[in-house]
Protein backbone atom coordinates (compact mmCIF):
# COMPACT_ATOMS: atom_id res chain seq x y z
CA UNK A 1 0.00 0.00 0.00
CA UNK A 2 1.44 3.18 -1.20
CA UNK A 3 2.03 5.69 1.45
CA UNK A 4 1.30 3.44 4.64
CA UNK A 5 4.50 4.13 6.08
CA UNK A 6 3.68 7.15 6.10
CA UNK A 7 0.49 6.54 7.67
CA UNK A 8 1.44 4.86 10.27
CA UNK A 9 4.64 7.00 11.52
CA UNK A 10 1.90 10.17 11.56
CA UNK A 11 -0.85 7.74 13.51
CA UNK A 12 2.14 7.40 15.72
CA UNK A 13 3.17 11.42 16.03
CA UNK A 14 -0.85 11.92 16.68
CA UNK A 15 -1.24 9.65 19.12
CA UNK A 16 1.70 10.93 20.73
CA UNK A 17 -0.09 13.83 23.13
Amino acid sequence: IHGYQSAKKLFELTQTA
